[in-house]
């Protein structure tokens, strides 16, 4: 998988459906460069992307995730955090 997207930045997005509960973790994903979880505001569990060595983008905007581990010398260039 290259791209993540369960979120979106578009004014008046939000996705009730994703919560702290959900179960879906990113840990194995080394060819992933993009993830969206912005606006998911029931959603406060830790990310662990250290397996995502590719990663370029990560957008966070608008919700309460707790931390964010990202992998040692990955290539981000747009990273916007809650």
């Amino acid at each position: 998988m290259l791209d993540f997207k369960l979120g979106s930045d578009i004014p008046g997005y939000s996705n009730p459906l994703i919560n702290s509960s959900s179960d879906w973790s990113l840990a194995t994903m080394p060819l992933l460069k993009s993830v969206n979880i912005s606006k998911l505001e029931s959603f406060s569990k830790e990310l662990n992307l250290t397996g995502s060595s590719k990663l370029q983008e990560f957008r966070a905007l608008g919700s309460i995730i707790e931390r964010i581990n990202f992998a040692p010398g990955a290539p981000l260039h747009t990273v916007h955090l809650p």
